[in-house]
């Protein structure tokens, strides 16, 4: 969608293929991805509303009331690098960009796949049946579908084969949702893997689940998590020379270009930054790509905001701390609670971090430049958007220290850790103890 509204922009002609026309008005479904239903339940002051009415993007009714816009319904498949076959029809263009997403798959060895199983793009319904749930996998999706159920009051045991929930993220970002999912009663088993599971023979639908230390959990359903692989299944890449991996994400370059020549890919197909931030950088960068060949227009997921609508929310962008490169890093941490006079110091959980490095030439000066950031707390979606914006303009730390924010909210984490940062790399700022 990002793809076609940004060639719109441009006043360029385009057909939008798609199984089906997004219905304005859709009910909320659990079934319909753990990251919707968790942004639309974590929204209600009650849990008990499934079938809410949930009302279509405004962009998205921009692109499909555009009178350029000529939408297909059907299963495209792409036969030259400017031409997708759809049924019978052929539709010529200059330039194809394919964005059919991914979807989630078992792993091969998998213990669960001859019983009944959900993954997180299709989850058990709520019902008096449903007992409890035992999620399997670690990672972002494992997360929000936990949590999801959690807050409903249905017994969860999220089942962890790394040692924290985000590997992939700041280790004290794991340590804050595993007190949050203690509160909700979600059992958490770090380290573990299934060893086995079968039904119970004498609690009538239960499934009994042994963990590889040989704990038993007993659960209505089972919600495998983690594994994805590109929505590439009819598209006809292979017979065009169109290279894609082996879990069928599309094999693209930093201008996500593929390796037809006139083709390009954004979104979850690539496989570079799965969600909906990256999709929407990605999607605008192919159409730059496909028509400009803009020689400075590029990927970089390290540009790319990534936000967890968990309870407490979190951002993050850049690098992580055991990721950060080099010696001559500098980290920053300021938690909610050193706000002091705030209203927000005793309320809320969570915290601000900023990694810097020197930039080349200027080094260390005006307190190096902002390669990393992780938000944990309320607002942390809106109150990285500055620090996204320093990044992508290569800005200075102390550019993000002189932007004035009113010291009774949360933001003026950011302020106070990015003044750590400048002072570290400048001594002679720091303020003299009193």
């Amino acid at each position: 969608m990002s793809a076609a509204r940004s060639a719109l922009k441009r006043g360029l002609k385009v057909t939008l293929i798609d199984v089906k026309m997004p219905a304005s008005g859709d009910k909320f479904d659990l079934q319909a991805g753990p990251a919707k239903a968790m942004a639309h339940l974590l929204g209600k002051e009650s849990w008990a509303s499934s079938d809410a009415a949930l009302e279509r993007h405004p962009l998205v009714e921009e692109v499909l009331a555009h009178q350029y816009l000529e939408f297909v319904e059907g299963y495209g498949r792409v036969v030259k690098s400017n031409a997708v076959e759809v049924g019978r029809k052929t539709f010529s263009a200059r330039r194809v960009i394919i964005a059919t997403g991914s979807e989630a798959i078992l792993s091969p060895d998998s213990t669960i796949s001859d019983l009944p199983h959900f993954t997180e793009d299709c989850l058990p319904a709520i019902s008096d049946q449903l007992q409890g749930v035992v999620v399997v996998g670690g990672g972002e999706y494992a997360c929000l579908v936990a949590q999801l159920f959690g807050v409903m009051g249905i017994a969860t045991q999220l089942v962890v084969p790394g040692q924290s929930l985000l590997e992939d993220l700041d280790p004290d970002v794991s340590e804050i949702l595993e007190r949050s999912f203690e509160q909700l009663g979600v059992g958490i088993y770090l380290g573990k893997g299934l060893s086995s599971t079968a039904k119970d023979p004498t609690t009538g639908g239960l499934i009994n689940v042994q963990l590889s230390d040989s704990t038993v959990l007993k659960t209505s359903a089972i919600i495998a998590t983690g594994i994805r692989r590109g929505r590439t299944n009819g598209l006809g890449l292979e017979a065009i020379g169109c290279a894609t991996d082996e879990l069928g994400f599309v094999r693209v370059n930093n201008r996500l270009q593929t390796s037809r020549s006139g083709i390009f890919c954004a979104g979850d197909v690539t496989g570079k930054l799965l969600g909906p931030s990256s999709a929407r950088e990605m999607g605008r960068i192919a159409v730059s790509q496909a028509f400009d060949r803009s020689p400075v227009t590029r990927f970089d997921p390290m540009l790319i905001t990534r936000v967890l609508p968990l309870t407490p929310p979190v951002a993050t962008l850049g690098v992580t701390e055991k990721d950060a490169p080099g010696k001559s890093v500098k980290i920053a941490k300021v938690t909610f609670a050193e706000l002091a006079g705030s209203k927000v110091g005793s309320q809320a959980t969570g915290f601000v971090k900023l990694i810097s490095a020197p930039r080349p030439l200027m080094r260390g000066l005006g307190g190096g430049k902002l390669i990393g950031a992780t938000i944990v707390g309320p607002s942390a979606g809106e109150m990285i958007s500055e620090l996204a914006l320093a990044m992508r303009r290569n800005l200075p730390v102390g550019a993000i220290v002189e932007n004035v924010r009113p010291t009774s909210n949360y933001n003026f984490a950011v302020e106070l850790a990015a003044r750590q940062l400048l002072e570290s790399e400048n001594p002679a700022l720091k303020a003299p103890a009193s």
